[in-house]
């Protein structure tokens, strides 16, 4: 029982992640084209790679948005940063655990 309920919970941190992820690519192609386009150009869904995965993560573990002077993106990386932290934790806990 507790592995379903555990379960929908990482359900739910993975459509949030999606919801945040699409929110930077959508702020970082309309407010900032140059750093969009050096994280290759991403989408939710189309253009979709592990490079470009593992250039966001980058980009969120350095903090680089910061460079950006966005308050608006430095929140919601902040937020996506913080919650990609507790997903890999819980999901180190659920399959390790």
């Amino acid at each position: 029982m507790y592995n379903n309920i555990f379960l929908g919970i990482l359900i739910a941190l993975f459509l949030i992640g999606m919801f945040l992820v699409n929110r930077v690519y959508k702020n970082l192609k309309s407010h900032h084209l140059a750093t969009y386009k050096a994280l290759g150009a991403p989408t939710l869904f189309l253009n979709h790679s592990m490079k470009s995965d593992a250039l966001m993560i980058k980009f969120l573990l350095k903090r680089k948005y910061l460079l950006l002077n966005d308050k608006k993106l430095k929140r919601t990386c902040d937020i996506l940063l913080l919650h990609m932290i507790i997903a890999w934790v819980l999901l180190f806990i659920y399959f390790f655990i």
